[in-house]
């Protein structure tokens, strides 16, 4: 077995434990196969140990950027559910999941695998990428539920919300 293959072996038992990638291997792993590496080299044919460095760096610099992606995908979906959970109380207009418009009073979010979904007062949904307008009902002095009258009219749809 060449040495190239040994450290590739121990290489591979590191990434064998829970979590294990090359972006927890410790320094003293990373020594140890080093070690190993040398230590297994047939003498009248050393492998080249910068080589081997290089190859794990390689390999280090890939799961960085994994891990990298997959930290950024996170942040980028938490990022738009707190968008969508600003628009509560909001008056939407957009096109539902079969493509026919929907409005009304944003009543709650929905985190799914395709973002997050607007659900509506009156039951419709709303994918975020699908909203065409949004209305402020602070900006005409009319929030659901927070006037004297039991219900609010938003503005140029006629729609109503319950107090």
């Amino acid at each position: 077995m060449s040495a190239i293959d040994t450290a590739t072996s121990t290489a591979a038992a590191a990434t064998a434990k829970p979590g294990g990638d090359f972006g927890v291997l410790s320094n003293n792993e990373f020594l140890q196969i080093i070690f190993t590496e040398l230590t297994n080299q047939d003498p009248l044919s050393p492998n080249e140990t910068k080589d081997l460095l290089q190859q794990i760096s390689v390999i280090r610099g890939i799961e960085s950027d994994t891990a990298l992606t997959d930290s950024l995908g996170t942040l980028v979906n938490q990022n738009a559910l707190a968008q969508a959970g600003g628009l509560i109380g909001k008056f939407v207009t957009g096109r539902n999941e079969l493509g026919d418009k929907a409005e009304d009073f944003v009543l709650s979010v929905t985190s799914t695998t395709d973002g997050p979904v607007l659900n509506l007062l009156n039951g419709q949904r709303i994918a975020m990428d699908k909203i065409e307008e949004i209305i402020d009902p602070a900006a005409f002095g009319a929030l659901p539920g927070s006037g004297d009258a039991s219900t609010t009219t938003a503005p140029d749809t006629g729609t109503t919300a319950p107090a």
